[in-house]
């Protein structure tokens, strides 16, 4: 198979250091938006938490403009995270720790097989490859210009792209599927008045995950940080692999099980994560580990509790630290849960068919994600 250096005949550019824009000149609003690393999640920006530029900073680099169609790769951080600009309604750029790749040879290159391109295991090969045993690892452009990628015919690229986005398409329904499901159970929540209550840690079982941090390796088993929780699923783009002698000592302490429910614990902190996976093949590190699988016929109320008005708002109130908020263990196990007593059998009964709905819905994207994954090794 004929090879092509990603180089020769795409665009690529960063931020320039030397211009020296700080994250103190950020704005709260304004109309010229920013990328950051941490705005890329499960493969797509997440518009709602970019920052603001002014329009001189924004002018000032003409070659790092956003246009529908780029691609975007994190180069700091956790490296190798992508995602595509499909839509544009304000002027765009990127922080420092992003490149851009724009196809500007559309007669050679489809950009869709591109983008796939850098989700498969090749691309993190040569990711590991150019960043392993770095005390602060980092992808530089001269090496990611060295990147080679499968040169096929176009009509060959867009047969092997649509293949893939089609079972991508079908993982995003379901995703919105499951926020509308997520925003009815909240719903019913709010509309109940609950009176009596108790501390969490005396219906379930309150820990954390492994405070160590045991060593990366290509392979193995992902360990998820509060950063990996996005709601419905688990963001293994933001997790490294650990050796299954880590992964086996650190579930000895924190052995995450089918309807436990995990919650982020630093950083952005009260996202809440019910797990569906069963049996669960990673292991968690300073998250907040709720055992209810001991409760499966409760853990729907709880999961959904925890998202609620009354659940995050409890979370705000007991955040510390001011560089980094976090809550404590302390606190999440003290959190007031409304008795048994006072919660309808009928909700019960509607927020666990909600909560099976959306289960149902995750466990199908695994199972398009695993043939995703399959496809990605099959033709990269």
């Amino acid at each position: 198979m004929r090879y092509s250096k990603i180089s020769e005949s795409l665009y690529i550019k960063g931020r320039i250091g030397w211009k020296g824009l700080k994250k103190k000149e950020y704005l709260q609003e304004g109309s010229y938006r920013i990328i950051n690393g941490s705005n890329i999640v499960d493969n797509k920006i997440d518009w709602s938490n970019c920052g603001y530029i002014s329009k001189e900073r924004y002018d000032e680099s003409e070659e790092i403009k956003l246009k529908e169609g780029d691609i975007l790769i994190t180069k700091d951080g956790t490296i190798g995270k992508v995602a595509m600009v499909n839509k544009l309604d304000k002027p765009s750029t990127v922080a420092s720790g992003l490149f851009i790749l724009r196809n500007i040879n559309l007669k050679k290159w489809d950009t869709l097989y591109l983008f796939y391109y850098l989700q498969s295991f090749k691309f993190k090969e040569f990711i590991y490859s150019r960043t392993s045993g770095s005390v602060i690892p980092h992808l530089y452009q001269r090496d990611f210009e060295e990147l080679m990628i499968p040169e096929l015919s176009l009509k060959q690229q867009k047969q092997i792209s649509q293949k893939i986005h089609s079972i991508q398409q079908k993982i995003d329904l379901n995703n919105k599927i499951n926020t509308n499901l997520l925003e009815l159970g909240l719903e019913l929540i709010s509309n109940i008045n609950f009176e009596n209550y108790q501390s969490l840690n005396k219906i379930v079982e309150v820990k954390d995950g492994t405070h160590s941090s045991p060593a990366s390796t290509l392979n193995g088993y992902p360990l998820v940080t509060s950063k990996a929780i996005k709601g419905t699923s688990v963001d293994f783009s933001q997790t490294k692999n650990i050796s299954e002698a880590d992964f086996t000592e650190i579930n000895k302490r924190s052995l995450v099980e089918y309807h436990d429910i995990l919650i982020s614990m630093i950083g952005t902190v009260g996202i809440v994560h019910l797990v569906t996976e069963n049996p669960v093949k990673y292991a968690i590190k300073n998250v907040g580990l709720i055992k209810s699988s001991d409760k499966k016929l409760l853990s729907p109320f709880l999961y959904l509790y925890l998202l609620s008005y009354y659940g995050q708002t409890y979370i705000r109130k007991h955040l510390s630290g001011s560089t980094q908020q976090f809550i404590s263990l302390t606190n999440l196990r003290k959190m007031p849960i409304p008795i048994s007593s006072d919660i309808p059998a009928k909700l019960i009964e509607k927020l666990n068919t909600i909560v099976l709905q959306i289960e149902h819905n995750s466990n199908e994207n695994n199972t398009l994600n695993s043939i995703k994954n399959v496809l990605l090794e099959k033709y990269f």
